[in-house]
């Protein structure tokens, strides 16, 4: 019975370890993009008008898919949503 607590425990942790540097990687291209735009803001002689609209608009929504899935991921029922996800994949494969 010890080893099974003990398996269960590792698995959480090992699970909470993943989804904290999954939201700290979502953060980084986060920043990363925004940061990237708003140089873009002070830059737009240099660069072409079609190449600078389809740059600015795919930083945009980088930056908001990326705030979008680390709200998801460090509110306080991610797990109970990963779990959802999960058995709604497990039901699609027929297991």
């Amino acid at each position: 019975m010890d080893r099974n607590l003990m398996k269960a425990a590792e698995v959480s942790t090992n699970e909470k370890q993943q989804l904290n540097t999954i939201s700290r990687r979502l953060f980084t291209v986060g920043a990363v993009s925004i940061t990237l735009y708003f140089t873009l803001q002070f830059i737009p002689q240099f660069i072409p008008d079609n190449a600078f609209d389809f740059i600015q608009g795919m930083l945009l929504g980088i930056n908001a898919g990326s705030m979008i899935m680390g709200s998801i991921f460090t509110n306080v029922n991610a797990y109970r949503l990963r779990e959802a996800k999960l058995a709604l994949f497990r039901r699609m494969r027929g297991e």
